[in-house]
C-alpha cells in the first residue's frame, strides 16, 4: 500500500481544518519572509528511517525532505516541499522521496492565528503561530486520510531564511 503524505506538511497545519474567519485585518508583517522547515513534531517518537533512534521531529526520520513557505506582504502564501511517499507491507516500512510538491494560496492574520486558504482546492483552514527571532511554530489539527494513528495536533516549526 502506497501513501503520499505530503499533506502531513505543510497542508495538514496550515490548512487542515476547515474553519472560516470574519477578520479582514492587515497581515502581521512579522510573520511576512521565506522560511525554511525544520521541525514537524506530533508528540510521539516514530523510528521510520530504522536507525534505531526515535524522534518526535518526523523531519529526523525523512532526512530527504525539504520545505519552504513564503508569505508575502499582500497576504499570499506558497510552499514548496519535498513529495514523501511510504509503502508498507506487513513485514516491510520503506519511505522515499519524491520531486517537489508546490501550494499556494491567501493568508490573514488575527492575533495570533493564521488563516489560509489553499488556491487549488479553496479549503481554508487555521492554526495558532508564535513568532521568537527567527522562529516561527505553528500549531494546528491535524489529520491524514488512509494513515492511522495519525489524527490530532501537530507543531510546525520554521526558520527564516
Amino acid at each position: 500500500m502506497k501513501k503520499n503524505l505530503f499533506t502531513l506538511l505543510l497542508v495538514a497545519v496550515l490548512i487542515s481544518s476547515c474553519s472560516s474567519d470574519d477578520g479582514d485585518g492587515p497581515v502581521n508583517a512579522s510573520i511576512v519572509g521565506t522560511w525554511d522547515i525544520v521541525e514537524l513534531n506530533f508528540g510521539e517518537s516514530v523510528d521510520w528511517d530504522g536507525d534505531g533512534t526515535s524522534s518526535d521531529n518526523l523531519l529526523d526520520e525523512i532526512e530527504c525532505f525539504a520545505g519552504t513557505v513564503t508569505f508575502t506582504a499582500e497576504g499570499e502564501y506558497s510552499s514548496a516541499t519535498t513529495e514523501i511517499n511510504f509503502e508498507a507491507t506487513e513485514t516491510e516500512f520503506t519511505i522515499t522521496c519524491g520531486g517537489p510538491v508546490t501550494a499556494s494560496g491567501t493568508y490573514s492574520v488575527d492575533g495570533n492565528k493564521l488563516t489560509a486558504t489553499d488556491a487549488e482546492d479553496g479549503k481554508t483552514g487555521e492554526s495558532t503561530f508564535s513568532i521568537s527571532g527567527d522562529t516561527v511554530t505553528f500549531v494546528g489539527p491535524v489529520q491524514i486520510v488512509d494513515v492511522e494513528d495519525v489524527d490530532g495536533e501537530a507543531t510546525l516549526v520554521l526558520v527564516r531564511r
